[in-house]
């Protein structure tokens, strides 16, 4: 998102020709941590309260220009608030009309092109200036896409490996120029019986667009220039769940055996991940270098993490009530501002600890 600089990541050859620095995480780690263990709060934006900006589901974060794009799974359209969190406009509507969509699976903010791209999943994708100005549509298909992030040579695209085209187009990631024309597509999508996995945001950080893999127990790299996606990370369990599961049964009556990601965020200077292990919470922050700085059961609520803005932060957003029993519960970690239980959303500015 804001992040100017370029990531460096220095890797390890993997097995499979894939590259990646290993996240070793066959010792959790016996000591439980609580929010502010992990996170450092330094900065707290409640969102204006009107009806016009009341939202009711956040599905995506992105910060341009210091203000905040967020996508409202439950309204699907994208509000923009400045950075003290009052309402600018809204970006997009449902509908059968000139410029309105079905629904609106995921966005993103094309810096480059000063354009918001919605993304009517899985074939078509809108495209609105940053007034909120309707400026066209483009077809995506024949490739299934469900996620979008932009980058300065264009955008990458990912499905799910539950839900993908045959052939040629059962691939995990897709990479778009400007104009949407496909230029690749990379990590083929596991023909097995696969779980229902977390399949977080594409996370943009500065020229890259990471995406957090449960399935494959990876954190996926596309730097936007460079014709492939990587494996940046690979987490390394230690009892990862096999591949070859029969059915959503099979796993839930075994689920305590097996170690299950389930999402996290890079935040510019390392990144976390929460997992389950032994059907338990559990947190873990690493260095960029894959050197763990702490780990161990979490005590509260996963929360949805998107990349801030310049500098390394990591966003947490939350409805009213679940900032307020945050603050009740860590008052020495999150500092209270002056909101009541029917306001709006809470933008938490953190870094990682």
């Amino acid at each position: 998102m804001g992040i100017a600089v370029c990531l460096c990541l220095s890797c390890t050859r993997m097995r499979g020709g894939q590259e990646g620095v290993v996240l070793d995480l066959t010792e959790t780690g016996t000591d439980t941590l609580g929010f502010g263990d992990v996170f450092d709060v330094v900065g707290v934006v409640p969102l204006e309260t009107k009806n016009e900006c009341l939202l009711g589901h956040v599905s995506k974060v992105e910060v341009v220009d210091g203000n905040y794009y967020v996508l409202d799974g439950q309204r699907k359209a994208v509000f923009v608030f400045d950075g003290q969190g009052a309402f600018l406009r809204r970006i997009g509507i449902m509908g059968h009309g000139h410029g309105e969509y079905e629904r609106a699976s995921d966005f993103t903010v094309d810096r480059d092109r000063r354009r918001v791209v919605i993304l009517c999943g899985p074939r078509e994708v809108y495209m609105y200036d940053l007034q909120g100005q309707f400026v066209g549509k483009k077809d995506v298909g024949p490739w299934w896409v469900w996620k979008i992030a932009s980058c300065p040579e264009g955008f990458v695209g990912s499905t799910e490996d539950a839900t993908y085209s045959e052939g040629e187009m059962a691939y995990l990631f897709y990479a778009f120029d400007p104009e949407f024309h496909v230029r690749g597509k990379w990590v083929g999508v596991r023909r097995d019986y696969a779980m229902p996995m977390a399949y977080p945001p594409l996370q943009k950080a500065g020229c890259k667009v990471f995406g957090f893999d449960g399935a494959r127990n990876a954190v996926h790299v596309w730097d936007g220039q460079a014709d492939s996606v990587r494996t940046a990370y690979t987490v390394r369990f230690a009892s990862p769940m096999p591949e070859g599961m029969k059915s959503q049964e099979e796993y839930m009556r075994n689920m305590f055996l097996y170690d299950v990601l389930m999402g996290g965020a890079w935040g510019g200077d390392g990144l976390v991940l929460f997992y389950l292990h032994e059907a338990r919470q559990h947190v873990a922050v690493f260095a960029p270098d894959g050197e763990r700085r702490v780990s161990g059961p979490y005590r509260d609520v996963f929360p949805d993490l998107y990349v801030g803005r310049e500098g390394g932060e990591v966003l947490i957003v939350l409805s009213a009530a679940r900032f307020l029993e945050l603050v009740r519960r860590h008052p020495d970690a999150v500092p209270g501002v002056p909101v009541t239980e029917d306001g709006n959303h809470v933008v938490l500015r953190c870094r990682l600890e």
